[in-house]
Order: C-alpha cells, then sequence, then structure tokens
C-alpha cells in the first residue's frame, strides 16, 4: 500500500511540473488619423505591456502612430486616449492587435477628450 502511494505521489509531482501555462500575448498598435486639413495638435496617451501609460504631445501631423507594444497580455484592456491642445478638427481613433484592428471610433469637432479601451 505504501508503495502504491508513494508511486501515486510522484506521478502527481511529475503531472504538474510537465504542466506550463503559456499565457497568450498580441502586438499592438494605436493610431489617431486626423479628418481634415484643419491645423491642430493633440496630447495621446495609450497603455503598453505591465497596464503603464505613456504620453504623447504634441501631435500635430495628420497620421500618428504608436510604436508596436509587445507582449501585451491577452484579457489586458488597451486604451488609446486624446486630449485637444488646439483646434477642432474630428479624429479617428484605432487599437490594432497583431495588424487588425480591434477598435475604432471617429471623434466629433466639439468635445476636448476621447477615448477608447479594447480588451486584447
Amino acid at each position: 500500500m505504501n508503495r502504491f502511494l508513494i508511486f501515486m505521489s510522484i506521478a502527481a509531482i511529475a503531472g504538474f511540473t510537465q504542466c506550463t501555462h503559456n499565457e497568450e500575448t498580441w502586438n499592438v498598435v494605436y493610431e489617431v488619423n486626423k479628418l481634415d486639413t484643419n491645423d491642430a495638435a493633440l496630447r495621446v496617451m495609450y497603455t503598453i505591456a505591465g497596464g503603464r501609460d505613456v504620453t504623447k504631445a504634441p501631435i500635430e501631423g495628420d497620421i500618428w502612430r504608436s510604436d508596436t507594444v509587445f507582449d501585451m497580455k491577452e484579457g489586458r484592456t488597451a486604451r488609446l486616449k486624446v486630449t485637444r491642445i488646439n483646434g477642432n478638427s474630428p479624429y479617428r481613433l484605432r487599437i490594432y492587435r497583431n495588424g487588425v484592428s480591434l477598435r475604432t471610433t471617429d471623434t466629433d469637432t466639439l468635445g476636448s477628450e476621447y477615448a477608447i479601451d479594447a480588451e486584447i
């Protein structure tokens, strides 16, 4: 009986050590497109791996794209937030996961702050 319990204990420990839990990760890119030709500037904040935020300002061009954020863990929230510094241009905000648009929204010309979230 003792040999059986020892064997089962060793088998259970070996089984648990063989189990590996690989979390799915994704590459994320954030994008902001100005939808008209008026002069405007923005402050952009976006989430990177580990849940930290990065802020870039001023953003004055027609298209802004973040560097690729590597290894965002599945189930985490990616957030893109823009704040108008000046101007009233409408914008299109996008979050891409592995090159595919995951979330898109267009802003109007009235508000001063917009944000979109997407579960990765």
